[in-house]
């Protein structure tokens, strides 16, 4: 039985750049069998002055003359377009299996048969230099204009390695394929690969549709495959270190360091406390944030996504705070040579501190899967600890929306995969704390058995509840003590969360005392010290205090 046959083909008009202050280039984008083609219209119109919806350009009083009426020319031209692409519709309806190669020049012949044609080859700069200008011109950052050149310069040394002429005629999908190949001989991790390949394709087709220097689709640049992932959801996780609480503790702890690597392993700690990427912590340090009015957070806005980030205050993230109030000495975070030294440094002072566990992971290299194993210290880096702040935010049952409006991320995507891949450990501890304390005779009573956990007695119960009930009134009375109002703990019966409450508790009483963090902290850390014993030393801090 034969078969009906629709012709799926749109025609919409876009801006070459939305966010320009100057006129921007309308293109008509068509689609036409899942793929898109640009042709320019030739017309030009202010950002501010395009209607998406409507897609013409504003006709308005508020406008002055000029503006009306080079939008008026801009709209005829676009009436003009819309009237060949019904022809076009109706000339495709006539012809059989037209293919992707003829589709570009029939288009072009309907919709502005008047377009420049290419430039011929011979009379041209080499690829790579046009292509570096191209970048040159562009609005991006600096940053990312040395990334951009870096990338560029890399496939230029490939090219004269292959013995492949610098030219536009040889910017091929065969070309492109073997520069894929040749990053895959590096030893390249795969993303770095695709990253490469990505940015190559993405920047080409730019400059297809800008300068008409050369044919994108005639090229056949996007038919180059991208290296397929080869690891589990599992293997892509554990390839992301993410610290804990501890950890950190004892990367802080660490003494014997030069003043450089001090102020090094401060902007680490900072960065676990505050979430945000190493290029945004200068920010956090140079009056560039916003205080709220309870002093309990701070709002920047991120460099690289321009999205605010609204921060807690942590007691240590306000000493550490405190003691950069006039800025980093040694480091400028905002510095790529900076960023670096920072990757490497943290990596020695983490190996000083004893964070040397090897660890063993799994990472994909070109199509290959190799097992690798490092000391911990040693896949230690900045986003490191932007990792660990979710982590950690994550353990302690933070929810997600709230954590990313601490990150500044628009959505929880990249979250809904910190909390999916959890360690085993953590996954048990994270329930276990999340139904402990459930109010009930059945599904009550729940606790860490490592022993036949099908066999829970209610004598056991009831001694882990006894014990809990010393720990809950002595922890009660340092409160009491330390002038917490009462309505703050009087029904709270959890041990860990009068922990977290008694020892906000100190550090505020104790700060505001004019005590040192380092002095709290050594109390804290003393590890063969009880609560109670904790609780005397801290008690004997303030009262020396007073009494001077």
């Amino acid at each position: 039985m034969e078969e009906q046959e629709f012709l799926n083909f749109n025609l919409n008009f876009n801006l070459r750049d939305k966010k320009s202050s100057k006129p921007s280039l309308i293109y008509s984008v068509v689609s036409w069998k899942g793929r898109q083609y640009k042709i320019s219209t030739g017309m030009k119109v202010h950002p501010d002055q395009w209607d998406k919806c409507k897609q013409i350009c504003k006709i308005d009083s508020s406008l002055n003359m000029l503006s009306n009426k080079n939008n008026r020319i801009a709209n005829n031209k676009i009436k003009e377009t819309l009237l060949a692409f019904s022809e076009l519709k109706y000339f495709l309806c006539q012809k059989e299996n037209i293919k992707y190669e003829e589709f570009y020049s029939i288009l072009k012949s309907f919709l502005n048969p008047n377009l420049k044609t290419k430039k011929v080859y011979k009379n041209m700069e080499s690829a790579t230099l046009t292509i570096l200008r191209h970048i040159d011109k562009g609005s991006q950052s600096e940053n990312s204009k040395k990334i951009y050149r870096g990338n560029i310069n890399t496939f230029r040394e490939f090219l004269k390695n292959s013995h492949i002429e610098d030219k536009w005629e040889n910017i091929t999908k065969e070309t492109i394929e073997k520069y894929q190949k040749y990053c895959i001989d590096q030893h390249e991790i795969w993303t770095t690969t695709n990253n490469k390949i990505d940015f190559i394709k993405n920047i080409l087709k730019d400059i297809d549709e800008i300068d008409k220097i050369w044919d994108y689709t005639k090229s056949r640049i996007d038919k180059v495959k991208r290296i397929p992932c080869k690891l589990s959801n599992k293997e892509l996780h554990e390839l992301q270190l993410a610290l804990s609480e501890n950890d950190i503790k004892t990367l802080y702890n660490i003494d014997n360091l030069s003043e450089e690597e001090i102020e090094i392993r401060d902007i680490f700690i900072l960065q676990t406390l505050v979430g945000q990427r190493i290029g945004d912590m200068r920010k956090v340090c140079d009056g560039s944030i916003y205080i709220n009015d309870n002093n309990s957070t701070i709002t920047i806005t991120q460099q690289k996504t321009h999205e605010s980030a609204t921060i807690p205050l942590f007691p240590l993230t306000k000493e550490l705070l405190k003691k950069y109030k006039s800025g980093f000495k040694y480091i400028d975070t905002s510095l790529k040579k900076d960023q670096d030294k920072i990757n490497t440094s943290i990596k020695n002072i983490a190996a000083q501190a004893g964070l040397t566990t090897l660890q063993t992971y799994i990472q994909q290299f070109g199509y290959n899967r190799e097992e690798i194993t490092k000391r911990m210290c040693d896949r230690i880096h900045t986003h490191t600890a932007r990792h660990s702040f979710i982590t950690i935010m994550c353990m302690f049952n933070v929810p997600k929306e709230d954590v990313i409006i601490a990150t500044g991320h628009t959505d929880t995507k990249m979250i809904d995969k910190v909390y999916l891949h959890l360690k085993d450990e953590d996954k048990r501890k994270k329930v276990e704390k999340s139904f402990s304390n459930l109010n009930s005779h059945i599904f009550g009573g729940l606790e860490n058995n490592n022993a036949n956990e099908d066999n829970i007695s209610v004598s056991n119960i009831k001694n882990k509840q006894s014990l809990n009930k010393d720990e809950i009134e002595e922890a009660k009375k340092v409160l009491t003590f330390l002038g917490a109002d009462i309505y703050e703990y009087i029904e709270l019966n959890d041990i860990d969360k009068l922990n977290r409450l008694l020892y906000g508790k100190y550090e505020r009483k104790l700060l505001d005392l004019g005590v040192e963090f380092e002095a709290i902290k050594k109390i804290y850390n003393a590890r063969n010290s009880t609560l109670k014993e904790k609780s005397e030393a801290l008690r004997e801090l303030i009262n020396n205090l007073k009494n001077k």
